[in-house]
């Protein structure tokens, strides 16, 4: 990797671990890992192997009453000489954080204060960079925020920047996030999933923004993502981690091309193609374990398909391929992991709509002054019309604020009522049902949020969080709800001791695993589903797509699938409607839609998806 001027990050040996009841939980076990300048450092694995503790660790965020650093250095080259943060004070690391690094965050509602205004909050972060210009003034400040908010592609800057959080689309809140990273102009960037709320065309903007940064600025980044098209796109080296250490390094295109880990090789089977579509998804067997008290041995060698008697022995030494390419595997070979899995087009036809929207509209009320008498209206929804059959998914896709999730919440009469049109589930208006009829609405159709967290009450424990619904609707007798709760969270990829935690104890992968469970608890006969896979990283994502196509098949479920992933969507629907602005500007049959778009807005949205390709 070169010798320490080439280099912003080094990583060596360390050792994140947490103090819990159960014992010492080694999230993070002896990593090395290097920043080059200029350059970015993918680090990808499943939720739960590291890679957040490791981004947390660097930034020195870590909660002092639960984990520590055990050991390692973290070496930091920044504008006035090398840190090591692992010895740093916390004033060092609040200048540190101020001039030479900055963090994206994963979740933007929780990183963003919901009772401030964008405008505050990033003026602030602009004044922290400027503190030491005392003579900057407000406009000045303004004008800094403004030009940040337009860097990340945001429509009319000047009016996001009175509104509140609350206010904007998830992938709105995420373009502000990476806008406050920027203020500071850093020279390294730690990404944690940047751009998982985003749609395909404005992610595409965001990753082009993020290299122009790095390149004029010449900044690094590290991102952390499980996203691998997007680590395609972006990625100069890529480390694999898995449950607390590094499985594999090289080069992007000595991974792609030619990976050699079998767990490398399995994630990069586990992504759905757009381009080679497939009947099932591949997903990894059994789920990331928990690193309490680990065994001395190779922590994959349960779920690996290449298990032989040497994986028995000892922790793998590292193997290195060549300059640009090491792994930790005892039975390193060429053998290419082979897809059967052929395509499979529905099996669940039906002629039995069991919604149909017609002509729906939906606007909202603009808050104006208190002096202002004269009411304004926003129109998220316009004449939007479609229909779902029993068993079949609808795919929705387009840019955040186009009103997908509008659409979703109007349909389980999220809102009090509607602008104009009507929705029909099951053959009753559902803005005319009452009581019982509207109760039990409220069973056969359920949603899973796209942001996990703020979906989940911070309160409950995870059982109590999935039961509750199941022991309102008498899904099955009490006494039995505790070992049905288990079922569904194992069919989630929830390990069942994990029943007892707080959702703040969880990865934001794991946390949407909860709400997808919560959902499925009560035997829907209508889901939708906005963005349930965004949050998750690849091998849990095709369980999780796996997991509703065969609930689909087996109890004829519906899906309203709202993503802006093209690449699942292609994979999960049978109609796909694309939406832009509010309006419906393309409605047809999955295979009409990616093979043959018509509209120009719709091949714009196609030609966005990243994919993982090496010439």
């Amino acid at each position: 990797m070169g010798s320490s001027k080439k280099n912003i990050l080094e990583i060596n040996n360390l050792k994140t671990y947490f103090d819990t009841d159960k014992g010492i939980l080694k999230a993070v076990d002896g990593i090395d890992l290097t920043v080059p300048l200029g350059k970015t450092v993918c680090l990808v694995g499943e939720s739960g192997c590291g890679k957040s503790v490791t981004a947390l660790s660097i930034m020195g965020l870590l909660d002092k009453k639960k984990g520590r650093i055990a050991d390692g250095k973290i070496k930091l080259y920044t504008k006035k000489g090398e840190v090591y943060i692992d010895e740093a004070k916390e004033s060092v690391m609040r200048e540190l954080r101020r001039r030479d690094i900055s963090m994206i965050f994963q979740e933007p509602m929780t990183s963003l204060n919901p009772v401030y205004t964008i405008g505050h909050q990033l003026d602030e972060a602009v004044r922290l960079y400027e503190q030491e210009r005392a003579e900057i003034s407000s406009s000045q400040v303004k004008e800094k925020t403004i030009d940040l908010l337009t860097k990340v592609k945001i429509d009319d800057p000047l009016r996001v920047y009175d509104m509140y959080p609350h206010e904007i689309s998830g992938g709105m809140r995420q373009r502000v996030i990476i806008a406050m990273a920027l203020a500071s102009k850093p020279r390294l960037i730690i990404a944690d999933e940047p751009t998982t709320a985003l749609d395909v065309t404005v992610q595409a903007q965001i990753l082009e923004l993020l290299n122009d940064l790095k390149d004029d600025e010449k900044s690094s980044i590290l991102m952390i993502t499980h996203d691998l098209g997007v680590v395609s796109r972006m990625a100069d080296y890529i480390y694999v981690m898995y449950c607390g250490r590094i499985v594999e390094w090289g080069s992007a295109k000595e991974i792609f091309k030619n990976p050699k880990h079998p767990y490398t090789k399995s994630l990069l089977r586990s992504k759905p193609d757009i381009k080679n579509p497939r009947g099932s998804l591949y997903n990894i067997k059994g789920n990331v374990p928990s690193p309490i008290d680990m065994e001395d041995a190779c922590y994959f060698k349960d779920r690996c398909e290449y298990r032989c008697d040497k994986c028995d022995g000892n922790y793998p030494e590292k193997v290195m391929l060549n300059e640009d390419h090491y792994a930790y595997c005892r039975n390193i070979n060429d053998e290419v992991l082979v897809d059967n899995n052929k395509r499979v087009f529905s099996e669940h036809e039906s002629d039995e709509v069991i919604l149909d929207v017609r002509n729906l509209s939906k606007s909202f009320e603009v808050k104006k002054s208190i002096f202002s008498l004269k009411k304004s209206y926003v129109k998220a929804v316009k004449n939007v019309s479609f229909s779902v059959k029993k068993g079949e998914t609808l795919g929705l896709v387009g840019e955040s604020g186009c009103g997908k999730t509008t659409v979703g919440k109007c349909v389980l009469r999220l809102y009090q009522n509607i602008t104009h049109g009507k929705i029909v589930f099951a053959g009753e208006d559902v803005y005319e049902m009452r009581e019982e009829k509207l109760r039990d609405f409220r069973t056969k159709a359920q949603m899973i949020f796209q942001d996990p967290y703020s979906s989940l009450s911070p309160r409950m424990k995870v059982l109590d969080i999935i039961k509750e619904g199941v022991l309102e609707h008498k899904i099955v007798p009490k006494e039995e709800a505790d070992e049905y709760v288990y079922g569904i969270m194992e069919e989630c990829g929830l390990r069942r001791e994990l029943a007892d935690r707080y959702p703040k104890d969880f990865s934001g992968g794991q946390r949407q695993r909860i709400c997808i469970a919560r959902a499925l608890a009560v035997k829907p006969d209508f889901i939708v589903c906005d963005e349930p896979v965004s949050a998750l990283d690849v091998s849990v994502q095709a369980q999780i797509i796996n997991l509703l196509k065969k609930i689909q098949k087996e109890r004829g479920i519906s899906l309203l699938f709202i993503s802006h992933d093209l690449s699942v969507v292609e994979h999960i629907s049978d109609w796909v409607m694309v939406m832009y602005k509010g309006k419906v500007v393309e409605y047809e049959r999955k295979e009409e839609i990616f093979k043959n778009p018509k509209k120009e807005y719709t091949k714009k949205l196609l030609a966005s998806v990243p994919t993982i390709y090496w010439g």
